[in-house]
């Protein structure tokens, strides 16, 4: 099967979604649970609302119709929830969001094929035994979320917009 990492599409029209100042992507860096959230706002600049939402902090901002795509093919075992959150425009106009935060629950990675540099990770090589039942997961560290084929002909099927998708190697276990 082939797997995919999220990536935003290029989109002259498809605005950035800002933060308040006091919050950061430090607030989902530890990659757990987050108990006791509290949702708030980010507005909308330059453009127009997007299923997978731009956003100043690298988040996986989706919208409800991205999310019934994904959640359709989760199994529970995949390590992630979702956190509400608006995005509200210049207008006016405020949407429900939701972030989807994840951690690893599985060394997903065969790491003699997957390049890096010191810690960063420059180009992923997925081992096919450990994803092998897995439509949606993570890598240890790192912030990319990756999904299946089925995933991504359904995000497709339902028209997700600002939404692309990057095939990755799946390779055996050495």
């Amino acid at each position: 099967m082939n797997y995919y990492s999220l990536t935003r599409e290029e989109n002259e029209r498809q605005g950035v979604a800002y933060s308040p100042e006091e919050i950061t992507f430090k607030l989902l860096y530890n990659r757990r649970r987050v108990e006791g959230w509290k949702p708030f706002s980010f507005e909308l600049r330059d453009g127009e609302f997007s299923d997978y939402q731009a956003n100043n902090l690298g988040w996986h901002l989706c919208s409800g119709a991205l999310k019934k795509c994904i959640e359709r093919f989760a199994t529970g075992t995949e390590g992630f929830q979702w956190l509400p959150v608006v995005v509200q425009s210049q207008g006016g106009d405020a949407r429900e969001y939701f972030v989807l935060h994840m951690w690893p629950t599985c060394d997903v990675l065969n790491r003699s094929r997957s390049i890096f540099s010191g810690d960063h990770l420059v180009k992923p090589v997925l081992n096919a035994a450990a994803i092998k039942h897995l439509n949606l997961f993570s890598v240890s560290g790192k912030g990319m979320a990756y999904v299946s084929e089925p995933v991504r002909k359904a995000a497709r099927s339902a028209q997700i917009s600002g939404l692309d998708f990057l095939k990755v190697p799946v390779v055996a276990a050495d």
